[in-house]
């Protein structure tokens, strides 16, 4: 008898949760197409500008990331170039001494 009972009590939360969950979600519908200051045609035509300028905005910020990346890179190889060239002459010159 306890186990019916105990499964009439969840049962009755879902049931209870489902419908509170429905009524927020319809309240929410409701109030959000009341509120809404634009039509819906014209709402999704600016949510579609605004994300097309957003991906175009960090775009434009990776190729100047990638492109200071480069520099960067290419920087480091001249510099570990010459380094290595430097450590090689240095090393010659001993060789040619001794």
């Amino acid at each position: 008898m306890k186990k019916q009972t105990d499964r009439a009590t969840t049962a009755g939360r879902v049931v209870k949760t489902v419908g509170v969950a429905i009524a927020g979600a319809t309240i929410g519908y409701v109030a959000g197409t009341l509120a809404a200051p634009a039509s819906g045609r014209e709402t999704r035509r600016r949510i579609g500008r605004r994300v097309e300028d957003e991906a175009q905005g960090i775009a434009r910020k990776a190729r100047r990331s990638l492109a200071t990346a480069k520099d960067g890179a290419q920087g480091f190889a001249l510099k570990a170039r010459k380094s290595l060239t430097n450590a090689k002459d240095k090393m010659a010159d001993k060789l040619r001494s001794q």
